[in-house]
């Protein structure tokens, strides 16, 4: 593999580098023609990407070298550790971007993105909080929140309720837990631009939204 890549490697290095890291599945999904086992090790075997199977029973994960960022020219730094307390939570991110992409049309610009979109615009109004990723099209962004870790109910409403200073046009929250689906349909009667959904099986339910 010469020092130039193909456009097809570099989409895929930019689109690991993006999310942080991803797995094989993932892969398949978001590049079902251009990604095989036998092109990703190749990509690791000249050091462009890395491979680390993080538990025993779990899927790999790839993440991107400081060659492979070079060799792409992506503007974002690879992600040296991977935080294992985020671990799950950052994988199903990735699913449900990838989900949301392929309902809406939509774009799926992720948390590392909006990051530097931040350190490099100083003068901008600040954004809080930052979302999990956003979905973005043509006159429209749309604040992302993936919840599975079962925050306490004032936690949930500081995080919603801190959105209404915010340039987000709206706010999707979903959440893999039906105890938590309860407890946030009782914010949503006050916050208008927060739309509840539900992650099942790999597809998403709307649950409710609250009046516009």
């Amino acid at each position: 593999m010469g020092a130039v890549l193909p456009e097809r490697d570099v989409a895929i290095i930019s689109f690991v580098n993006g999310m942080g890291y991803v797995s094989y599945s993932q892969l398949k999904r978001r590049f079902t023609r251009e990604v095989s086992r036998r092109r990703l090790g190749e990509l690791c075997r000249c050091s462009y990407l890395r491979y680390d199977r993080i538990f025993f029973k779990g899927e790999g994960i790839y993440r991107v070298t400081a060659a492979g960022v070079k060799a792409a020219g992506h503007f974002l730094r690879p992600l040296k550790t991977v935080n294992l307390s985020t671990y799950r939570h950052d994988l199903q991110v990735v699913d449900l971007a990838l989900l949301l992409e392929q309902m809406t049309g939509g774009c799926w610009i992720s948390e590392r993105v909006l990051q530097r979109r931040l350190r490099l615009q100083p003068g901008r109004i600040r954004r809080e909080p930052l979302p999990d990723g956003l979905l973005a099209w043509p006159g429209r962004e749309v604040a992302v929140e993936l919840e599975l870790s079962g925050k306490p109910y004032w936690r949930l409403e500081k995080i919603l309720r801190s959105y209404t200073r915010s340039a987000y046009d709206e706010v999707w929250y979903v959440t893999g837990r039906a105890d938590l689906s309860d407890r946030l349909e009782l914010l949503l009667a006050a916050l208008p631009f927060v739309r509840l959904a539900s992650l099942e099986g790999g597809s998403l339910r709307w649950i409710t939204s609250s009046p516009k």
